[in-house]
């Protein structure tokens, strides 16, 4: 009589085996796509409409706008010079972000759409206040 060494696994166990990993793994994946979908009865904010909601705290007229590549300061002034630019600051050279303050204010939207025609546009927000509370 032939002795099957202690640590060969036989037939049934690896198969018990793979199971339990097979079921370890579909659980983790439930757990992480039911975990991000959130509850359904919330509803979910999209970016878009958090940045068109009327802000308080926005100025007028001010927007933040960030490039994916660097471009000249001329071109960003082409594209927005039919709103008077009134003032276009570099304020974050690694993101190329721009303080724009233009003089007649079309809308977050309108600008948006402009600025993806003819910009490398990353994004384009209303510039914010932050208010110190006592």
């Amino acid at each position: 009589m032939q002795m099957i060494p202690s640590n060969i696994l036989s037939k049934s166990q690896v198969l018990r085996q793979f199971c339990s990993n097979i079921i370890g793994f579909v659980a983790l994946l439930l757990i992480v796509f039911f975990g991000c979908c959130g509850k359904v009865d919330q509803p979910s904010l999209s970016k878009e409409k958090v940045l068109t909601q009327p802000m308080e705290n926005a100025k007028q007229g001010e927007f933040i706008l960030s490039l994916s590549k660097d471009i000249p300061k001329d071109k960003i002034r082409s594209c927005f010079h039919i709103y008077g630019i009134l003032r276009l600051e570099l304020i974050n050279q690694i993101n190329h972000s721009y303080l724009l303050i233009i003089k007649r204010d079309p809308g977050l939207e309108e600008l948006e759409s402009l600025a993806k025609e003819k910009l490398p546009i990353r994004y384009i927000e209303r510039n914010q206040t932050i208010k110190k509370y006592k």
